[in-house]
């Protein structure tokens, strides 16, 4: 059951470096069968997981995290596969 207590931003640091290791372990062991990944929330709305706060504001890192997936520049120094 999902938590609806804010997570404090002293852990966004371990959040994003989550985010960009799931997205790097599936990018590079299963494209061809896991074409699309998507996280969970945007918003803080929903669970406070999200990548942006209640208000709409860019939570650092989790947000730079979020870039470096979008304009694939968290997969350039990643082996092949």
């Amino acid at each position: 059951m999902p938590n609806d207590n804010p997570i404090g931003s002293e852990y966004y640091e371990e959040i994003a470096d989550y985010m960009r290791d799931t997205y790097a372990y599936i990018g590079t062991r299963y494209a061809r069968q896991v074409p699309v990944v998507i996280w969970y929330a945007w918003s803080d709305m929903m669970h406070n997981a999200g990548v942006v706060d209640t208000a709409g504001q860019p939570k650092s890192p989790i947000y730079e995290a979020f870039l470096e997936i979008k304009d694939g520049s968290l997969f350039q120094n990643l082996p092949k596969n």
